[in-house]
């Protein structure tokens, strides 16, 4: 080929690539292999370099627009795949990440999107040694391609759980998909959205699994899974014990707290199945909860609960919490003791101060502001309070022990956390 045939033919070549349409790339390189000379693909990847984790177009991205260069780069990676020539071929083994996004993001961190972008076409790139593809909001085509390819992670916003099948190499998934997770030998991290229940096939290598699907969720088999995130779902079932799940959230019920015999850790907006849990530790509930009587009982570490909701304390797990509680609908103070380490409380509702004592060994602050129904305080006498705060109440500092008048506050603006810490005057 003379050098002005080369000229030609890049020309023509090039002329397909500033066509911007997806479905000439497959025509691009067709017509790239069957002139069978490589210096035709070398003109076109002159200048072109790889850096970054990513290909960059060199003087071909200077006389294009901006928003072509997408188009430009998967027209050129797919001329790589090909390794026709001196330049795709040293460029071909560094070619291991693919991260592209549909928009750039604004000053406010908000992404801007784009025109429809080309589809990464993987019956173009399959040959390429991709370890890494991260795609939002670009499209992906034949992604029947990825059980060939030896991706270890693989970010996409939808795929067909099917092509996944065979893909024995990838270690960390994120997509969307339908309704199930089929089962990845070798996965170890699973980040999965799905448009209702999901079913998850077992995962041998599985360690974390994250999901927002707000419906029921269940785990066929993770031996080795030891953390789980469902914070929308409705309910988690699983076939078979999860001897290594150490920590669990999940809005909904657990159907069969007999298979997490190592759970330590637990948020759930559901107290169902919760006292058997052997390992239990750690305990946060969300939601609107006014009751806690099904975890009479139960010891841990840590609590926390939705105190703001509470109107009893019977069944309060006896554990560790925030030290500054705020319990505003609460009418009785029987069960407080269990409130290992309270130095604060702030009530708005209660009736009566009888079970205070229960928590005289850390209590150091009392806000009972507008606790209009109190009419005995001498039950305070066995506790060594350093605020007491009673303003839109009729109690006055003579009706308190003499050694707490001092700690008396009627000021409504007061703040119980930051008098609690006064030391005792001498």
């Amino acid at each position: 080929m003379t050098s002005r045939d080369l000229s030609a033919n890049a020309s023509k070549l090039w002329q397909l690539i500033e066509a911007r349409d997806p479905d000439l790339l497959p025509a691009i390189v067709h017509l790239a292999r069957s002139l069978d000379d490589p210096r035709v693909v070398d003109a076109l990847l002159d200048g072109v370099t790889y850096e970054k984790r990513r290909l960059n177009l060199g003087r071909h991205g200077e006389r294009m627009p901006r928003k072509a260069h997408h188009h430009a780069r998967m027209a050129m990676l797919a001329l790589v795949a090909t390794q026709i020539g001196e330049r795709a071929t040293a460029l071909h083994p560094k070619i291991r990440r693919l991260e592209l996004a549909n928009g750039e993001r604004d000053r406010f961190g908000n992404r801007e999107a784009h025109d429809p972008l080309t589809p990464v076409d993987l019956a173009l790139l399959d040959s390429l040694p991709l370890r890494i593809v991260r795609l939002s909001g670009v499209p992906l085509r034949h992604p029947e391609r990825l059980a060939a390819m030896q991706l270890e992670t693989l970010v996409v916003d939808g795929i067909d759980a099917e092509h996944l099948r065979g893909a024995t190499e990838l270690r960390t998934l994120m997509a969307m998909l339908k309704d199930v997770v089929p089962t990845l030998p070798a996965c170890e991290e699973l980040q999965i959205n799905a448009l209702g229940s999901l079913r998850v096939e077992p995962q041998p290598a599985l360690l974390t699994f994250t999901t927002w699907t707000s419906g029921s969720v269940r785990l066929c088999s993770a031996p080795v899974m030891h953390r789980a995130e469902m914070a929308r779902a409705s309910e988690l079932v699983t076939d078979e014990p999860m001897p290594a799940l150490r920590h669990l959230h999940c809005a909904g019920e657990i159907r069969s707290p007999e298979h997490m015999t190592a759970l330590e850790d637990l948020r759930t907006q559901s107290m169902r199945g919760v006292v058997d849990l052997p390992a239990l530790r750690r305990l946060e509930l969300e939601g609107s909860i006014d009751s806690l009587a099904e975890l009479r009982g139960i010891e841990l570490e840590v609590f926390r609960g939705p105190d703001r909701r509470l109107v009893t304390l019977e069944g309060y797990p006896r554990a560790a919490g925030a030290p500054h509680r705020k319990l505003p609908r609460l009418r009785s103070l029987r069960g407080v003791g269990a409130m290992r380490g309270v130095e604060t409380l702030e009530l708005r509702s209660l009736a009566s101060l009888a079970g205070i004592d229960e928590a005289r060994g850390s209590l150091r602050g009392l806000d009972i502001r507008e606790c209009r129904e109190i009419r005995d305080v001498s039950v305070l006498a066995t506790l060594d309070l350093r605020a007491i705060l009673v303003a839109g109440t009729d109690l006055q500092t003579e009706a308190f022990p003499e050694h707490l008048r001092w700690a008396v506050v009627h000021d409504r603006d007061a703040s119980v956390v930051e008098l609690a810490m006064r030391e005792r005057p001498t």
